[in-house]
């Protein structure tokens, strides 16, 4: 990302200091060596003036900027620190010392030091486009638009300030003002990586098709170039290829954190004591994550684990951020703390297992990982894929979103639960439905849907739905909005696919349990591919809106079918996109089979897997004692773990036969759907013989010997 990166300057910057006439000649040289990247031999040269000279401010505050160059941020700064005790007014130095303290995560006084900066020079565009990435780290980014301003101002063509604004104004949904950033940026520079990252995933929020297939072309490219980097959450949406998103978070993992980075040494584990759980978020604040997680905090047994939070994120001071407050046994802000401090007060807490609910999403602070603060670290719910880290020992899963199969695509050793997703069962929704009139739908229509997030959507799965619309005459399609250009994109895809711009209708952003209720007025959920649906999913399954998926080749193209095999509706997560529109126009046009997945649903709801968070809980339990077993057994007396611990993985043959019935099952289905009634008909008999009470093979016998 474009903030994470300081603008290079063309030359290294002196201070005013006179410089003596006998050492000019060598600083000239360095300076030379230091323009053509030859580090070590500028600071060779470097080290020879301070050896004739120690107070010369400039070899001091060069000396330094090789060693930020080289990712040695704490050194750089102390020689910075030492160049400005000799020159006070050397605002460079202060401006460089900022970038180096905002990399190492000591914001304030990297805040501090760009603010002293720019009181000695106000108009130094640089200055305030490094003050303005910093405060929009910290989610300050009203006040870090003023700065990427206030440094276009200065000079209109600070290419790095055109695009952190296009970032501030992405992360603060200001969709369009985002994309004309980017836009400025790559007049500028059309071969800028980061503002084409950015504006290519502008682009598919607004729904500008325009130029997708070059766009994927060069997402996917991006990837063969191993210095790159291109965040691994920037390529889900272009592809499901998980050697691909394997290779990028490689890539983007060795770019940020360096072969050297320093590891804390932690205190051998304490035995007969209660294992120590910590959850670390920059999502603890009224977001989706704590939303559907919120509960399993709850839930934890007290006797035997004690429960950590580690906020990342702003205190929002909404209600789910009070009761996430109250729902751990210990709640410690980090968020306002350096990587370094923040690793370092987690490891004081002697956690056993740290969660990381973040992974590569916004708001990630991944160098607090890297330095190790627990033995055993493990990725959840935040990111869906690899980190592509060796700090990460593993990933919760399931078999239907990460088969086995897919281990090679994963640093991480992969955990399979029952079901990956957990659920909060005490989601309000709202008692008021509002009538389809009051929300702008027909009143007699098919209403199909689709709640994901806009960038989601491709012109391949819009090309399926608008056949769809197309096939059910009296049927219309209902978003959620994001910004009248993307309504309007959307319109006029919909136009060019010969359907009225009117079948398209868009819903506003309302209040979460709100937002739930208005679902009921919805009769099909239609997910999108390469990036399913995951908590959208799982709201509106929540609600009793049965949700059709495609499943595809990587975790985020799978996670929805996963939802669904967990709630008992294994059916509706068909391989193909062929089948999937098949499907969707079948379950529009025969009401009683539709209805028959909508009673499941209310059946299933409260005993299914995917919404016992008790369960769930108690599974999560069994694991973490697996794992801290494993740890007591390989953790050496300084601190380190000896070799990564092999994940708990016990394949019974009941669970071989559950997964057997399940396949069968999902084929006995397709050949229903495409008709081979007597081929269908025998797989599901194999399976009642297998299974005497499997509801799903008794249901469609019942079917499909009503449709002889």
């Amino acid at each position: 990302m474009a903030n994470k990166k300081r603008r290079k300057k063309k030359s290294p910057r002196l201070s005013s200091s006179s410089i003596r006439p006998e050492i000019a000649n060598q600083l000239e040289q360095a300076i030379g060596h230091h323009q053509q990247h030859n580090l070590s031999k500028a600071e060779n040269i470097y080290r020879a003036i301070l050896m004739r000279e120690p107070t010369h401010a400039d070899a001091l505050h060069l000396l330094g900027l090789t060693y930020a160059q080289r990712e040695r941020h704490a050194e750089a700064i102390d020689l910075y620190t030492q160049a400005l005790s000799l020159a006070p007014d050397f605002h460079h130095a202060y401006n460089n010392r900022g970038i180096s303290l905002n990399i190492i995560g000591e914001f304030s006084l990297a805040i501090d030091s760009f603010k002293k900066s720019l009181e000695i020079e106000p108009n130094d565009p640089d200055t305030h486009n490094n003050l303005g990435n910093v405060l929009s780290k910290i989610n300050r980014r009203k006040e870090a638009i003023k700065h990427y301003k206030k440094s276009i101002q200065i000079n209109p063509k600070h290419i790095d300030a055109h695009c952190n604004l296009g970032n501030a104004h992405n992360k603060l949904s200001n969709f369009d003002a985002a994309l004309e950033s980017y836009n400025q940026a790559l007049a500028l520079n059309p071969k800028h990586t980061h503002a084409f990252n950015g504006r290519a995933l502008m682009l598919r929020t607004l729904c500008d098709w325009s130029n997708f297939e070059t766009i994927e072309a060069a997402m996917v490219n991006q990837v063969q170039q191993p210095s790159n980097k291109l965040l691994p959450f920037h390529l889900l949406p272009w592809t499901d290829d998980p050697k691909l998103q394997h290779q990028c978070a490689i890539n983007y993992a060795n770019n940020i954190i360096p072969p050297d980075f320093p590891k804390i040494t932690l205190k051998p584990s304490k035995q007969n004591e209660r294992i120590r759980i910590g959850y670390i978020s920059a999502d603890f604040c009224d977001h989706v994550i704590s939303h559907i997680i919120a509960e399993l905090f709850e839930q934890h047994d007290r006797d035997k684990f004690e429960i950590f939070g580690f906020p990342l994120g702003r205190n929002d001071n909404s209600p789910i951020r009070k009761r996430l407050e109250i729902s751990f046994e210990h709640f410690i802000e980090v968020g306002h703390l350096s990587d370094r401090q923040a690793a370092h007060l987690i490891a004081e807490q002697e956690i056993h297992i740290l969660v990381d609910l973040t992974g590569y999403s916004m708001g990630a602070r991944t160098r607090i990982l890297a330095m190790r603060p627990a033995p055993i670290q493990i990725s959840y719910l935040g990111y869906v894929g690899t980190m592509g880290a060796d700090f990460i020992d593993y990933i919760l899963v399931d078999e239907t979103c990460v088969p086995g199969t897919f281990q090679p695509f994963f640093t991480e050793k992969l955990i399979h639960l029952p079901c990956y997703m957990v659920n909060d069962s005490q989601r309000k929704i709202s008692t008021v439905t509002p009538a389809r009139t009051s929300v702008g739908l027909p009143e007699e229509a098919f209403v199909f849907c689709c709640f994901n997030n806009s960038y989601k959507i491709t012109p391949q799965i819009f090309d399926a739905w608008m056949r769809c619309l197309t096939a059910v005459p009296n049927s219309i399609l209902w978003l959620l909005s994001s910004t009248d250009s993307m309504q309007n994109n959307l319109r006029k895809e919909a136009i060019a696919r010969g359907v009225a711009a009117e079948r398209l209708i868009f819903a506003p952003r309302v209040e979460a349990s709100q937002h739930l209720a208005r679902q009921r007025l919805a009769d099909l959920f239609l997910d999108t591919l390469p990036v399913n649906a995951g908590a959208t999913a799982s709201d509106a399954l929540w609600v009793g809106l049965p949700v059709l998926t495609c499943m595809g080749n990587c975790f985020s193209a799978r996670m929805c079918g996963s939802l669904l095999h967990a709630v008992g509706l294994s059916e509706l997560a068909v391989e193909t996109l062929e089948e999937y529109e098949t499907l969707a126009i079948r379950l529009a046009s025969e009401p009683a089979l539709l209805r028959n997945f909508r009673d499941r649903l209310k059946a299933n709801r409260d005993s299914a897997l995917l919404f016992d968070s008790h369960k769930f809980c108690r599974n999560l339990e069994q694991l973490f004692s697996s794992l801290k077993g494993g740890l007591d057994a390989k953790i050496t007396a300084s601190g380190k773990i000896a070799e990564p611990l092999i994940a708990p993985h016990k394949t019974t043959e009941n669970k071989r036969t559950h997964m057997n019935i399940d396949n069968l099952f999902k084929k006995a289905t397709t050949l229903h759907h495409k008709q081979s009634l007597k081929k269908a008909e025998k797989i599901y008999q194999k399976i009642l013989s297998k299974d005497a009470t499997h509801a799903g093979a008794l249901h469609y016998m019942g079917v499909l010997y009503a449709e002889q």
